[in-house]
């Protein structure tokens, strides 16, 4: 992975994702790097409207992912806990 996003939605998910790539595209034209995006995951809020709309090819439910993450890092991992949505 070479670039990633990571925002809250701000009410208007589809602005933020749309603002995001265009910042991601931006980021390499200044840099003189040709942009080719070879995979796509989504989590979080809206991460089925994202998966389809950006035809990802992976997706799951953010607390599954850090669930997932943690026993990577921790195999004596046993559970994980979310606090709900942030503002």
């Amino acid at each position: 992975m070479l670039d990633s996003f990571y925002g809250g939605n701000e009410g208007d998910p589809l602005r933020v994702v749309r603002q995001a790539l265009l910042d991601l595209q931006r980021r390499h034209d200044e840099a003189g790097v040709e942009l080719e995006i070879l995979g796509v995951g989504t989590t979080g809020y809206g991460e089925i409207l994202f998966a389809k709309g950006l035809q990802a090819d992976h997706h799951t439910v953010e607390t599954v992912a850090h669930a997932r993450a943690a026993r990577e890092a921790l195999p004596a991992f046993a559970s994980c806990w979310t606090s709900g949505a942030r503002t």
